[in-house]
């Protein structure tokens, strides 16, 4: 067969099935598509051997306008298996017609109680091997654009008529635009009652009185592909913002969870709350004021360690003992030197303000407000607990050489204990400035380097009587 007589079999073809085809055609109608398939994928094969771009130009029409076709058609085949009906099926039909032995001159068997599919987006997706969101899009899409579906199974008109006629009607139109104006359409309108027996046609409605459908078909037809998108849009967003409804959101303090370690929280206000926070915003954001000067000025601390510090990780500055000389030297002048995390010039205060982002000075003035509160109001007191093994504490003390033999005896008042609590000196303890202070009895050694945490002997002193 040559190419013209290909080309004058599929015109007879064509003519062949715009007429009357009995019932006992459909499976050689159904080979004729595959052939036609067949032959087109052979087809696009010989024309891609061109080196004209003419041709490849040509045939990326072609093939662009066959994508078109098979996106309308596949609401129209999602409408078509809903209304007849195929999530009945049972299985042995389905799997006949899997393997092309479906006897189509006989009625169908559907089952009667329970079936393989729920719904006709369940089939969708299992039949047609598809996520099923993308299945139950098409049948909603179908309900919008080519049929809606009654509790019997009746056909009714789509929601949109006016887009349906446009999707189907325009072939130059991408019919993915169409469906998507007409699923942005939908979210402006009530639910649709069609499936209960009461269809709701669309009354969102313009300020010109004209329906919101008319303006979309207009954009999609007139203008060009970027322009239309983007009045569309404006569209939408004028007729939500005339028919917002004024809802006002809940205020109180939320938490978000934790996120890599940093904690969320939501904080929402109004009234005389609203304007106290905008009252430290405001200080704290002032560099001339006091609260917004301490903000840029105040450094949080780095978390600490999980485990406490051995002989492998020295003590900090602020746990290490005195060296005897360093305790007994007198200090120079009656001043000490300052340590270097006190930077006093003006030169340090601005390159550390500089290093203070605006939602952390905001987040440091609002947190010195919580601490420093004002005498007698009900407010919580954060605890910082420090929790410490005995093993660790006997690890330092024999990196420090003390003397274990001693220990179980109580700590001398006049030397400091380690570990201890700035406002307590004779308690195991440190916290965080503003928090309170309790002492763990605990049982040190005679060099004052704590090795266990066992308590200490108790020793019994008999009760002394006067001479007789």
């Amino acid at each position: 067969m040559s190419i013209s007589q290909l080309a004058a079999g599929l015109t007879g073809l064509r003519e062949f099935v715009t007429g009357s085809i009995p019932q006992g055609a459909i499976a050689v109608l159904l080979e004729v598509m595959e052939l036609c398939l067949e032959v087109l994928q052979k087809l696009s094969v010989r024309l891609r051997e061109s080196t004209d771009p003419r041709v490849a130009a040509a045939h990326a029409l072609c093939i662009e306008n066959i994508f078109r076709y098979a996106v309308r058609e596949q609401l129209r085949a999602a409408a078509h298996c809903e209304g007849t009906g195929a999530h009945l099926l049972a299985e042995e039909e389905l799997s006949a017609v899997r393997d092309h032995r479906a006897d189509y001159s006989r009625p169908a068997r559907q089952e009667s109680g329970r079936t393989l599919y729920r719904n006709a987006a369940g089939f969708t997706a299992g039949w047609l091997g598809l996520d099923f969101h993308e299945a139950d899009r098409r049948i909603n899409d179908a309900h919008l654009l080519v049929a809606r579906r009654n509790m019997d199974g009746s056909a009714l008109s789509p929601r949109f008529a006016e887009l349906a006629t446009l999707h189907s009607g325009h072939e130059s139109l991408d019919p993915r635009r169409v469906a998507k104006t007409a699923r942005s359409l939908e979210q402006l309108e009530p639910a649709d009652t069609s499936f209960e027996g009461a269809p709701l046609d669309p009354v969102a409605t313009h300020r010109d009185g004209r329906p919101m459908q008319a303006h979309a078909v207009k954009l999609l037809t007139e203008e060009d592909r970027a322009t239309g998108e983007k009045k569309f849009t404006d569209l939408l967003a004028g007729y939500r913002k005339a028919h917002a409804q004024a809802t006002e959101p809940e205020c109180g303090f939320f938490s978000r969870g934790t996120r890599n370690g940093v904690d969320t929280y939501l904080v929402r206000v109004k009234g005389a709350q609203a304007e106290q926070f905008r009252s430290f915003v405001g200080q704290a954001d002032n560099p001339r004021t006091r609260s917004g000067q301490a903000a840029r000025s105040a450094n949080p601390p780095e978390p600490a360690p999980e485990t406490l510090f051995d002989s492998d990780r020295p003590a900090p500055a602020w746990a290490q003992i005195p060296a005897e000389d360093e305790a007994s030297a007198p200090e120079s002048a009656g001043n000490p030197t300052p340590g270097p995390e006190a930077p006093t010039g003006a030169a340090d205060r601005a390159a550390e303000a500089d290093q203070v982002t605006v939602a952390q000075r905001r987040l440091n003035a609002l947190l010195a407000s919580l601490t420093h509160s004002a005498p007698g109001a009900k407010t919580v007191t954060p605890q910082i607990l420090v929790n410490m093994q005995a093993q660790n504490l006997e690890d330092l003390a024999q990196a420090k050489g003390a003397d274990r033999a001693r220990c179980g005896t109580r700590p001398r008042r006049t030397s400091p204990a380690p570990l201890r609590c700035p406002d307590h000196p004779d308690r195991l303890r440190r916290q965080r400035p503003g928090a309170r202070c309790r002492q763990i009895p605990a049982a040190l050694p005679g060099a004052d380097q704590a090795s266990c945490l066992r308590p200490g002997p108790r020793v019994h002193r008999p009760r002394m009587h006067g001479p007789a």
